[in-house]
């Protein structure tokens, strides 16, 4: 008598962008001035701060699948 099963697992398998390592950390001036400090955008528009608030850093893997095999006999 001999069995198989084959089994496939997917991961993020519709691909969408899942997004990490993002800026959380607001600094302001002071606790009496609440001005933000580390904002990734000026007044005008122009980013002066890759790494500042609220912006993303890196992402997810995409897409992984895996195909199992087993047979018994």
């Amino acid at each position: 008598m001999l069995l198989s099963n084959c089994d496939l697992d997917a991961f993020n398998a519709f691909n969408h962008t899942q997004f990490d390592a993002v800026n959380t950390t607001l600094n302001v001036t002071s606790l009496t001035n609440p001005t933000p400090t580390n904002l990734p955008f000026n007044a005008a528009g122009v980013l002066v701060n890759a790494n500042g608030f609220g912006m993303i850093s890196s992402v997810r893997p995409p897409r992984n699948l895996q195909l199992s095999g087993h047979f018994i006999f």
